[in-house]
């Protein structure tokens, strides 16, 4: 008997060792949602772009799978890109002849509820596609967040949905993926039972398979071709990018923070560049390039709370309630850790105070384009700020007013790159003229921008497109700005309880007080620019100004 067992055990040891986990080389799923023209829907991605990132990945030599590649337990070695659409929307036809010839195995992931409603694809349809190639997946049976709901909700939404979505189309559901990318333990349990494999959110790249929790990328209607290209340079070893990005770990759930390394072969010189959290780094693409030129290396730190699901309160609110100035300056501080050398920094809006809130020995020099809260620097007004955010916090709030215009900005732009003569697709709104002509009026009414040259406009469009970075950021966490707004009232109150080093502030006549109140700490002295913030980090005297200070500092 003894024998017997022993005879066993070594037999099980011998299969399960022979056989590895399930591993994958690196494999990335990305979640695409609507396809159209739309100018304020950040989930609906224009036909063209989506066209334009799949010949990427082709470019790249990167083979494209269906989810099915997940249910074999087999260790894979291929770099792999799958491609998914949620809740069922209907696809352009000229779009979907492009997905079933270049695509293979694309995803569907759909809710009953919504199938056969206006914008949605039938039944029929669904079928038909399911026929030809394309995977359909359950995403829930009504789109509920599944998160503290009762089992008979879970077993209708988990359950239900597969036996009623295989009902209708006479094929075998097995997969899902989560509402609004997340769920609560109950629910993995029960998903991890029914189905083979499931989806969440978390723009990660696959590399150990958990059945019940892979991950997946949002691809967003203000997705820059240069953000998308570094989702997929997540497969590569060595990376094919001419930059290097640190990923730095933050204990706050929602707060992912990147610091990006723009090398130069020689360097004689170091430059940071801090952004505001609302107004992104990518406008600077231009001083980052003239600044290579003169062999100073650039490194970028950057917030990435920008591309959160935005359309479930509770999943918005719950990821972004933790983030708060205090915990970006940590991130900020491991990020010049990384760098370890005495550097300048670039800075702008509340950028300034996210340097502020730090005493770094390693920052030399500051140069600062109109610093945080945009002229409102009485005590009242800041003793009000703190009052209405306290308020909205306490009650579970936020505000989006500003996302909007930001987003109509990034669709235009993309527009404007993708197909510039082409007639806007917006014709009510901006009339009968080109995506070019509407992005270069709308940029100069909205942003103050005076460009007048086209070519010099396309150039600095695809700088914009090419960058890694944002253009502009649709969140707004509450806890950070009344953290700022403490801050500035510590600042109204006595200027020289701060300190700072060697700082120059541009300013324009809206941030003429905030200078004001800043010019009182010491080593602080400041130029007088009459543009807007975009305009001034766009404008040869802002690049020959940084060029000029760097070379002070090092040179």
């Amino acid at each position: 008997m003894k024998k017997t067992t022993r005879l066993i055990i070594t037999l099980v040891s011998i299969i399960i060792f022979s056989y590895p986990p399930n591993t994958f080389s690196k494999s990335i799923v990305l979640c695409y949602h609507k396809v159209g023209y739309s100018i304020d829907d950040i989930y609906s991605i224009i036909p063209e772009m989506l066209e334009e990132q799949i010949k990427l990945i082709k470019q790249l030599g990167i083979k494209i799978v269906g989810i099915d590649y997940f249910t074999n337990s087999q260790t894979k070695e291929e770099k792999t890109i799958s491609i998914t659409f949620d809740d069922g929307w209907r696809i352009p036809k000229k779009t979907l002849e492009f997905l079933k010839k270049e695509v293979v195995n694309p995803t569907l992931f759909i809710y009953p509820t919504v199938i056969g409603n206006k914008s949605f694809f039938s039944w029929e349809e669904l079928k038909k596609l399911n026929e030809e190639g394309f995977i359909i997946g359950s995403h829930s049976y009504s789109h509920k967040f599944l998160k503290g709901i009762s089992d008979e909700e879970l077993n209708r939404e988990i359950i239900h949905s597969k036996e009623y979505i295989e009902k209708k189309l006479k094929n075998n559901i097995f997969s899902f993926a989560y509402p609004f990318g997340i769920a609560d333990k109950k629910a993995y349990n029960l998903v991890s039972k029914t189905y083979n494999i499931s989806f969440v959110v978390d723009d990660e790249p696959i590399e150990k398979i958990k059945p019940n929790k892979l991950s997946r990328y949002i691809i967003f209607n203000h997705t820059t071709l240069g953000q998308f290209r570094e989702i997929i340079d997540n497969l590569y070893e060595k990376s094919n990018l001419s930059y290097k990005v640190y990923y730095i770990k933050s204990n706050v759930k929602g707060l992912y923070a990147k610091l990006y390394h723009f090398p130069v072969l020689y360097p004689e010189g170091s430059v940071m560049i801090v952004p505001s959290m609302s107004l992104g780094p990518s406008w600077i693409k231009q001083t980052i390039e003239k600044l290579r030129e003169f062999n100073i290396e650039v490194w970028v730190f950057v917030n990435e709370t920008y591309s959160f699901p935005f359309y479930k309160y509770e999943v918005y609110y719950e990821r972004i309630k933790d983030i708060s100035l205090k915990n970006v300056c940590l991130s900020l501080q491991k990020a010049i850790d990384i760098i370890g050398k005495p550097q300048v920094v670039l800075t702008w809006g509340d950028g300034f105070d996210i340097i502020l809130q730090l005493t770094n020995s390693k920052i030399s020099k500051i140069i600062s384009v109109n610093p945080s809260l945009n002229g409102k620097n009485t005590q009242k007004e800041i003793e009000s700020n703190i009052k209405l955010y306290k308020k909205l916090i306490s009650e579970g709030k936020y505000d989006f007013e500003s996302f909007k215009q930001n987003v109509q900005i990034s669709v235009l732009l993309n527009l404007a790159f993708l197909i510039p003569n082409k007639p806007t697709p917006f014709k009510n709104k901006f009339g009968q003229k080109s995506n070019l002509q509407v992005f270069l009026e709308h940029i100069n009414r909205n942003l103050n921008i005076k460009m007048e040259n086209t070519t010099k406009l396309q150039e600095f469009i695809e700088k914009i497109q090419y960058s890694p970075f944002y253009t502009f950021s649709v969140v707004e966490p509450l806890n950070y700005y009344l953290e700022i707004n403490e801050l500035w009232l510590k600042l109204l109150k006595d200027p020289t309880s701060l300190k700072l080093p060697k700082t120059i502030i541009l300013y324009n006549s809206q941030y003429a007080k905030n200078y004001e109140t800043i010019k009182k700490i010491k080593n602080v002295r400041g130029n007088y620019i009459d543009l807007s913030t975009i305009e001034i980090l766009l404008s040869e005297e802002f690049i020959n100004t940084t060029i000029s200070e760097v070379k002070n500092n090092y040179f």
